[in-house]
C-alpha cells in the first residue's frame, strides 16, 4: 500500500514538535517530509507582505514536485497569515496551528479558577496578528480576556540553536522574567504558542511548576487521525497496536530507522548542520531553495 505523504512546514525546527507527535501516534502509516524555511528565519522580523509573497509559492512548488497528500504549517506566524491565502491555490487538505486559547480557558473554568490569567507565549509577530486578537477577544470571555501576552524572538532562537546543537547566548529565566518577575499576573494555564516552546516544555514547566503548559502538538496530531479515519477504522486500529507491540521489542535508534522521515531546508545545510539534525531520523536530506 502506498503510504500517504505529509509535509510539515516551519520556519526552523520548532515543527519537530509537531512532527513527533504525529510519528509517536501514527508511526509508518505515513510518509514525512519535514521543510523549513532557515533562509528567512525568524518569520517574527519579516514583514507579513514578503512572507505571503514566498511562503505560498514554495509550498505550493513543494506539494507540486514531492507529491504531497496533506499539508501541516507547523509555525503560529506562518499559519496566522497564509493559511486562506494557500488553500485557495492548492488541492490538498492544509493544516495549520492557532494559539491553544479555547482549551486553555475551558480548563480554568473546568477547575473553577476563573479568576486566573491566560499567559501567551509567542512570537512577537504572532501576538500582533489581528486573527489573535479576535481569538482572545472570543474565547477568554469566561475569565474576563484576562490573557497576559508575552512576544519573544529570544526564546525561539534559543530553541533553535538548542536543538541544532549550536552555542547561544540566550538565558531562559532572564527570556521569561517579565512573567516570573510578576506575582500579580496570577497566571493559571500558558500556551505555548510557537511550535518551538514544545520542545524545551520541560525546561518552561521547571520555572513554572505549578502552572499547566498548553500546546497544539495533540490537537494536530488528532486531526490527522481525522482526515484519515483512523478513529473510524478497526482495522487500521488494530493495525496499530500491533506496530505498537513491534516497537516495543526494538531499541528507540531503531525506531527511527523504520520511518520514511525527509528532511528539506531553503538555506543548503552542511554535512555537519545536518548531522546535528539526523538524530531526530532523517533518512536523508535535500536542499529545496525558494
Amino acid at each position: 500500500m502506498t503510504k500517504a505523504k505529509i509535509l510539515f512546514f516551519d520556519s526552523g525546527v520548532g515543527g519537530l514538535s509537531h512532527l513527533k507527535s504525529v510519528e509517536n501516534i501514527y508511526f509508518d502509516f505515513f510518509e514525512y517530509y519535514y521543510l523549513f524555511d532557515n533562509e528567512l528565519f525568524p518569520y517574527s522580523e519579516k514583514p507579513d507582505s514578503v512572507l505571503i509573497e514566498k511562503l505560498v509559492p514554495l509550498i505550493s512548488r513543494a506539494i507540486k514536485e514531492l507529491k504531497i497528500d496533506l499539508v501541516v504549517i507547523a509555525c503560529n506566524t506562518a499559519s496566522t497569515l497564509i493559511l486562506d491565502q494557500l488553500r485557495e491555490v492548492v488541492k490538498v487538505p492544509v493544516i495549520g496551528v492557532v494559539p491553544a486559547l479555547k482549551p486553555a480557558v475551558e480548563f480554568l473554568v473546568k477547575q473553577g479558577k476563573t479568576e486566573k490569567s491566560v499567559g501567551l507565549l509567542a512570537t512577537k509577530a504572532t501576538i500582533a496578528r489581528p486573527y489573535v486578537l479576535k481569538l482572545i477577544e472570543f474565547y477568554t470571555k469566561p475569565i474576563g480576556q484576562n490573557v497576559s501576552l508575552l512576544g519573544t524572538t529570544d526564546l525561539v532562537e534559543y530553541v533553535e540553536a538548542k536543538i541544532r546543537n549550536k552555542p547561544t547566548n540566550k538565558d531562559l529565566s532572564k527570556i521569561l522574567a517579565p512573567w516570573l518577575n510578576n506575582n500579580d499576573l496570577n497566571l493559571g494555564v500558558i500556551v505555548l504558542a510557537c511550535t518551538h516552546f514544545p520542545l524545551i516544555k520541560d525546561e518552561i514547566q521547571e520555572l513554572f511548576p505549578n502552572i499547566l503548559l498548553i500546546d497544539t502538538c495533540y490537537a494536530i496530531a488528532r486531526r490527522i487521525g481525522v482526515l484519515y479515519g483512523f478513529f473510524k477504522s478497526k482495522e487500521i486500529e488494530a493495525q496499530r497496536k500491533e506496530f505498537v507491540e513491534y516497537l516495543k521489542q526494538i531499541k528507540h535508534e531503531e525506531h527511527s530507522a523504520v520511518l520514511d522521515k525527509h528532511l528539506l531546508s531553503t538555506k543548503a545545510l552542511t554535512e555537519e548542520e545536518f548531522s546535528g539534525l539526523k538524530h531526530h531520523g532523517f533518512i536523508d536530506y535535500q536542499h529545496f531553495p525558494h
